[in-house]
């Protein structure tokens, strides 16, 4: 869950890995279609994160953040 919910309803923060570069997008809601594990992560200065991870296509329509598998 994101704390920075401009205007109340971006709640989900995705991390998008690509080639070792990040890019973080917020969105309403989160639909994930692909087989997903759990991470916890200890952050420097915030301490013990946990993450809803898995491999896949990601797109956003409306407001919603969708992983589906890779083609």
């Amino acid at each position: 869950m994101s704390h920075g919910k401009p205007g109340g309803d971006w709640k989900w923060r995705v991390a998008l890995e690509k080639r070792g570069q990040y890019e973080e997008i917020l969105v309403k809601q989160l639909q994930i279609s692909v087989p997903s594990f759990l991470r916890e992560d200890e952050m420097p200065l915030v301490g013990r994160k946990y993450h809803i991870a898995g491999y896949g296509e990601f797109r956003a329509k409306g407001g919603t953040g969708i992983v589906d598998p890779e083609k």
